[in-house]
């Protein structure tokens, strides 16, 4: 029996898609704005995510072995975890 294989380019996601848009403090908390495209290109996601919301997916994405697709994904590194003054204001 074989499988059938999707086209899957009409439903990618590119880096020009996806984009860190504001960065907010409170206190020692550094919250990312982040605004995506709908793959429809009629619209777009608005979503608020903290540093250990990427170390927590990134630590997913690494343990996902029996997941079509993302064998073979080179994903890079988080950049370092930011150092947070309390006192002062992220713009």
């Amino acid at each position: 029996m074989m499988e059938e294989v999707k086209d899957v380019s009409a439903g990618s996601v590119h880096g020009d898609t996806i984009k860190v848009t504001e960065v907010l403090q409170d206190g020692d908390t550094l919250t990312f704005i982040i605004v995506s495209q709908k793959l429809s290109g009629t619209g777009e996601y608005h979503v608020d995510r903290t540093y250990d919301d990427f170390e927590w997916l990134q630590q997913h994405l690494y343990t996902q072995e029996d997941v079509p697709g993302i064998q073979g994904v080179i994903f890079p590194p988080l950049p370092v975890r930011p150092q947070v003054n309390a006192s002062a204001k992220v713009t």
